[in-house]
């Protein structure tokens, strides 16, 4: 009689423990497997930039280097940039760790990489210091709208 109550425990046991795990896996995890929507929101300023970019550049095949954020296995743009580089067709290269534009080696990469702009949000996430006018010296500045700018490194091709 104590082996046949015995085994009713165990089957139970058994069923609490299976339904248990098929809540686990019922349940939805939260995870993000789709890409930020970080940039899903332009201001006022991000649109003005991007427009006068989009009017002034569109269509020119142009490297445009942007703030990234890496995500699983791509990178995210971090910024309204995205929207300039998706709109205006531009070959985008991605910034992911910090850039100090003051530096003269980083001016120098640029123009050896082909990096034609740059678009810096600095009321955003960025990658790009100083967050006030780089040097101008090693930069031109296209345009700005307060916390957002367009500038292009000096480079020997473009003076």
């Amino acid at each position: 009689m104590e082996l046949r109550s015995l085994k009713k425990r165990y089957l139970a046991d058994l069923i609490v423990l299976i339904i248990a795990s098929l809540l686990l896996i019922a349940i939805p995890v939260k995870r993000k497997w789709t890409p930020a929507t970080a940039y899903i929101m332009v201001g006022a300023q991000q649109k003005e930039v991007v427009d006068w970019a989009l009017d002034a550049y569109q269509g020119q095949n142009m490297k445009l280097l942007l703030a990234g954020i890496p995500l699983l296995d791509y990178v995210e743009y971090a910024d309204a940039g995205g929207w300039l580089a998706e709109m205006g067709g531009f070959d985008v290269v991605f910034a992911i760790e910090p850039v100090d534009l003051n530096r003269a080696e980083v001016k120098t990469r640029l123009c050896r990489e082909g990096v034609d702009l740059i678009f810096i949000d600095t009321s955003r996430h960025t990658v790009f210091s100083p967050k006030v006018m780089p040097d101008q010296s090693l930069y031109d500045k296209l345009y700005e709208a307060e916390d957002v700018r367009i500038i292009a490194p000096k480079c020997a091709e473009n003076n």
